[in-house]
């Protein structure tokens, strides 16, 4: 009995430590620190260069930490549009001490820019990040994509019409009956 009642536990440890890594937030591989108003602001890049379509997250830590303090984030594209997860911001999923985006994508090459407004007890401040030269979307064209997705579609459509055409239902005594 003295090996079994360990067993159960050692694996779940075993478990536990195999997947710990998998869990931890890797390091940022790009930093800028800006000044909004009284406050530093490190902004933090987990891809760089960033490329369209390619998910990463971005952090911003003010000095001193985020509590008693709001943010807001202003993306501007290529295009000069703001982008869909400007407002204010939230606390990272996975670094709950500072304010960030988890896996988003920029949809677009070329330049880009992110204001933050950031407001605290001593005062408010904004602040420009930029720009940043987001380079073009990783993989294969999109067309070429696109094309091997739809194969599949087009094979079956061939086998519908080919077994269509063999049994001719048309021509067949039951549809003639219905006329």
């Amino acid at each position: 009995m003295g090996n079994r009642s360990l067993a159960a536990p050692l694996a779940a440890l075993l478990t536990l430590v195999w997947l710990a890594p998998a869990a931890a937030h890797a390091p940022e591989a790009h930093h800028v620190v800006m000044q909004a108003g009284p406050y530093p602001v490190e902004v933090g890049f987990s891809e760089w260069p960033p490329l369209a379509e390619r998910s990463l997250d971005i952090t911003f830590t003010p000095e001193g930490g985020i509590e008693g303090k709001t943010a807001t984030l202003t993306m501007v594209g290529p295009e000069g549009t703001d982008f869909q997860n400007s407002g204010p911001l939230g606390r990272h999923p996975r670094q709950r001490d500072r304010w960030g985006l988890d896996l988003i994508a920029l949809p677009a090459e070329g330049t880009w820019t992110m204001e933050v407004e950031v407001e605290g007890p001593e005062g408010a401040g904004t602040a420009t990040v930029g720009p940043i030269e987001v380079g073009p979307r990783p993989g294969p064209p999109a067309a070429a994509a696109y094309l091997v997705g739809v194969l599949p579609l087009v094979a079956v459509v061939g086998l519908v019409v080919a077994g269509w055409r063999r049994v001719r239902p048309a021509e067949t005594s039951d549809a003639r009956s219905w006329a």
